[in-house]
């Protein structure tokens, strides 16, 4: 935010030379410089666009310039430009500002609100509290996020004025402005120098009655929509099932779970209503606490409920739904065998059957590896990986192969979770020909996952000689292991072994890798002793 771009700082550095010697350059040149900061959009210019304003250079277009950085600012980044602006001034603007400065201000038209509100932030108290009664004077909702900024003044006649101004907004044609504010509203919460909290709660009383709640809600910093939603709930007066209708709504996963836990607290029927709601939702945690909340409600139902939720799409869903069945005398894996039989293409059946089922399942999982849907095979290869035998490590190698990634990559986790230890070469003598480039990834992943000493070889021979979409995947990793950090997080020594087939493979790979990548591998081997450093020659 307030680093410049290049042009920027070009067109800053002359327009600073430019205050300097006056007489250097024509007016029509700081109009140029003044017009293409403004364009540039970077708040890190408005020091010296504030310093051409004061020195009266082309005062229209420094305005113009000012309202334009400043309006378009987030709310939530002026605390950092107030600052920014108090280490600024004397070094990359001028601090030679007075009370008439300011009320010159006025003369600006449209722009005159971003002026003063400029100037609010000025590190002499005297200015600010003068910038604060001008901005006092302004009602088109431009100036409330100054005035929200002044309520933590260090200086107390200033706070008592900003805090005055303030409450007189309070009112319901005033609410959409601290909407756009909300993120300065928020921040009075953590104010120490001043307890500003009844203000907060104020607005969000008012926000509760207006029918206002849900924008608040849906607001773009998430931070300050679910503070509000924690403050509105314990809002004296509330219709708590309007509000929790209203909560879950809310396209914040946070905060239509804080609501569905919140409902518990409503009339049976209301809470009932608010189960629909929840177990419909996308996000697993909502549909958790409906389905709890549901099951506390209907004892009588409560066998069907999780009976139902034996079929959620979330795994988490369902072993809760195993769990809360335990004391019932039903076989799961049958239910899931018989759902199967019903419809092989009901694959959420197939993962519970994955899950549960036991070794007389081997063969429909077999069987099911051909499905036509990629979800199916990969719940098929989760059970082979389960219940499988040694036999069965060779099916789950050919599902490498699968055109779809996720069946590869739950191939390669089914293999990785066997009991047998399968090192580096294992999976090397998996990456031929055939293999698609995603689970040639997929097995170059798991190969950097075994650690630096144990991947540096077969990367390197990947790199060298796989084919391209391998041997540049191969590249990055190599890259990965040579530069920092993680070059620098040595804590194992390579067996002798391992140094062998490493210098080996370095010494097959040498002419094919690229001089940028194999002069770091040199330096990192050389730093850690496994490679005899150059010599210096006479």
């Amino acid at each position: 935010m307030w680093s410049l771009s290049p042009s920027a700082q070009t067109d800053v550095g002359e327009l600073r030379e430019l205050l300097r010697r006056p007489a250097a350059q024509p007016e029509s040149f700081a109009q140029l410089l003044l017009r293409r900061l403004a364009l540039h959009g970077e708040p890190a210019a408005l020091p010296v666009v504030l310093d051409a304003l004061q020195k009266g250079v082309c005062r229209p277009l420094a305005a113009a310039a000012i309202h334009r950085l400043l309006m378009e600012l987030p709310p939530g980044d002026l605390p950092h430009l107030e600052r920014v602006f108090g280490r600024a001034y004397g070094w990359l603007c001028s601090s030679e500002v007075t009370k008439k400065d300011v009320a010159g201000a006025a003369g600006f038209g449209a722009h005159r609100t971003a002026v003063l509100g400029l100037l609010s932030l000025h590190r002499n108290g005297h200015v600010r509290h003068e910038a604060l009664a001008e901005l006092g004077r302004v009602h088109s909702g431009d100036e409330l996020r100054f005035l929200l900024l002044r309520l933590n003044d260090w200086v107390e006649p200033i706070h008592r004025d900003a805090r005055e101004l303030v409450q007189q907004r309070l009112a319901s044609d005033y609410l959409e402005h601290f909407l756009a504010a909300l993120p300065l509203v928020v921040r009075l919460m953590a104010c120490r120098r001043r307890d500003l909290r009844d203000l907060v709660v104020g607005l969000v009383e008012s926000l509760v009655g207006s029918g206002l709640l849900e924008q608040a809600f849906a607001h773009r910093d998430r931070d300050s929509s679910r503070c509000v939603a924690e403050l509105a709930m314990t809002t004296a007066g509330v219709d708590r099932q309007k509000l929790v209708e209203i909560g879950l709504r809310s396209s914040d996963p946070v905060i239509r779970l804080r609501y569905a836990r919140f409902a518990k607290g409503s009339p049976p029927e209301a809470a009932l209503e608010a189960c629909g709601q929840m177990l419909g939702d996308r996000f697993m945690p909502v549909r958790r606490e409906g389905l709890l909340l549901k099951a506390e409600l209907c004892p009588e139902l409560r066998d069907e409920i999780w009976c139902a939720c034996l079929f959620d799409r979330s795994r988490s869903l369902r072993e809760l739904a195993r769990f809360q069945l335990r004391g019932f005398k039903i076989d799961i894996a049958d239910v899931y065998r018989r759902a199967v039989s019903e419809s092989e293409a009901d694959w959420i059946a197939v993962a519970g059957l994955a899950e549960t089922g036991d070794e007389s399942d081997l063969p429909l999982f077999r069987e099911l590896l051909g499905s036509s849907s990629c979800r199916i095979r990969a719940q098929a290869v989760v059970g082979l990986g389960r219940l499988g035998s040694e036999q069965d490590r060779d099916r789950l190698a050919a599902s490498l192969r699968d055109s779809s990634s996720r069946v590869a990559g739950e191939a390669a986790r089914q293999i990785l979770s066997q009991p047998a230890n399968v090192g580096p070469e294992y999976w090397e003598q998996l990456l031929t020909d055939d293999l698609p480039d995603h689970g040639g990834r997929v097995i170059l992943r798991i190969v950097f996952g075994l650690g630096r000493w144990a991947s540096l070889p077969t990367l390197l021979r990947v790199a060298a000689t796989g084919r391209p979409a391998l041997a540049q995947y191969a590249d990055k990793m190599l890259e990965l292991w040579s530069t920092p950090p993680r070059s620098l997080r040595i804590f194992t020594r390579p067996t002798d072994r391992q140094r062998q087939q490493l210098l080996e493979a370095l010494a097959d790979a040498r002419q094919s890798l690229r001089p940028k990548l194999l002069a770091e591998l040199f330096v990192w081997l050389t730093a850690c002793g496994l490679v005899p450093p150059p010599r210096k020659s006479l």
